[in-house]
């Protein structure tokens, strides 16, 4: 079972793991999600068990947080009781702590392992903010952070089992948090194992995207301001004013201010920026492709240094060589042990001199292209990661002690995790 945090858009990891993969090593995946345009708690079959959908309830205003915690705690208490005939050998709760409050106590109740999947640490984003230190003018998102950091303590110290987004974050938590290692265990971003784009697809979205520069840059992800997105208009430029005819692709599902804002920042400085989107996650790749290099400029912030990300793994999956921030440690890791890309630091002339030297040398870059696919193909696909976790479940299920699996899939004999 897997209540997730609330999203407007099915989420690639939760898509691939829960609702495909392991159904398909032959366990039975009931999930509980929030859905949009869903008007109470609805329920359908799923590909291997029953999948309910409640309501999707933006985060709105303040005044309201509390109504729609209740809510929702309504929701997935009465999906809980709908299975309470089912055999169940384990609960999973992706983020959400109010979710996880709910679903540990049916966990005792019905004597079976819960583990908790945490891939984001939103309470230091909450009490920092976007200027990256506390400020007590923002007294009810600081108040918010405190209050869930201290939730996510209490519902990390309940798991049998913690599934972190990265070998940072685990480490995080044992430092700051105080967990115990032996429960906690490495789950990261990964890529799909289906075949790359085809030459077709890639030509159709080339179309799309309709520059009329030498060279391609691709961002995909989110245009928000904790990312500081007007760094890579300042790369761009910076790689322009030293003579490479170069233009920028942002792949985004949004459609909002922000996207509205980025597009005439750009226009303003007469720089050229196409934005796509919103595409499905199987469309992406196709305009990836597109692409010389990917960017992933991260700024220096310690919630970030933890991520899995997402994108560049993506960006690799298919041969595009990524230039990424060192401060990122899987960057570090994914790009400089597999060889598939740069890892500079979040400074202008840092990325804008990487991209100058790759788009200059597409011998480098093939070779970097054909490393990084090879790394991300072997270690992160989710076939493989869908394994480890089952392997993590049936630990939990059987009873055996946590070290009898690494903590970390990256650590798994190629043998035992091919796809």
């Amino acid at each position: 079972m897997l209540p997730q945090y609330d999203t407007s858009t099915p989420h690639v990891a939760v898509d691939s793991v829960f609702l495909r993969l392991l159904p398909a090593l032959g366990h039975t995946v009931h999930v509980i999600r929030p859905a949009p345009g869903v008007r109470g708690l609805e329920a359908a079959d799923g590909p291997s068990g029953r999948v309910f959908t409640f309501p999707y309830e933006p985060s709105g205003v303040r005044h309201t947080y509390i109504a729609r915690l209740r809510r929702r705690r309504r929701f997935v208490g009465d999906a809980l009781k709908a299975l309470s005939a089912e055999p169940i050998d384990a609960v999973i709760v992706r983020n959400d702590f109010v979710d996880a409050g709910t679903a540990s106590r049916f966990a005792v109740a019905r004597r079976i392992p819960f583990a908790f999947q945490y891939t984001s640490p939103e309470p230091e984003f909450l009490i920092k903010g976007p200027r990256n230190r506390v400020e007590m003018s923002r007294g009810y998102f600081v108040a918010r952070g405190l209050f869930d950091r201290t939730m996510r303590h209490r519902t990390c110290r309940r798991a049998d089992a913690v599934l972190a987004i990265s070998a940072r974050m685990r480490r995080y938590l044992i430092d700051r948090d105080g967990l115990s290692g032996d429960r906690i265990f490495v789950l990261p971003m990964g890529i799909g194992s289906n075949p790359e784009p085809t030459e077709a697809q890639v030509d159709a979205a080339r179309r799309a995207i309709g520059g009329t520069w030498r060279h391609t840059l691709v961002y995909s992800g989110v245009i928000d301001a904790l990312r500081q997105p007007e760094f890579m208009l300042d790369v761009l430029a910076r790689v322009r004013t030293q003579g490479v005819d170069a233009g920028l692709v942002v792949l985004t599902r949004q459609q909002d201010a922000r996207r509205r804002a980025f597009e005439a920042a750009a226009a303003a400085r007469g720089l050229p920026v196409r934005i796509l989107g919103p595409l499905h996650h199987e469309e992406v790749s196709a305009y990836v492709r597109c692409g010389d290099l990917l960017l992933c400029p991260v700024p220096d912030r310690i919630e970030f240094a933890m991520m899995s990300p997402t994108k560049s793994l993506e960006a690799l999956g298919v041969g595009v060589p990524v230039v990424g921030s060192v401060e990122v440690d899987e960057h570090r890791r994914i790009l400089e042990e597999g060889g598939g890309g740069l890892a500079v630091p979040f400074h202008v002339e840092a990325f804008a001199g990487a991209v100058v030297a790759l788009v200059g040398d597409p011998d480098r870059r093939r070779r970097m292209g054909d490393a990084g696919r090879q790394f991300v193909r072997r270690f992160r696909t989710y076939p493989r990661l869908a394994r480890y976790l089952e392997s993590v479940l049936m630990a939990l299920v059987d009873r055996r002690p946590p070290g009898a699996i690494p903590h970390d899939p990256d650590d798994l004999p190629w043998d035992n995790a091919t796809d």
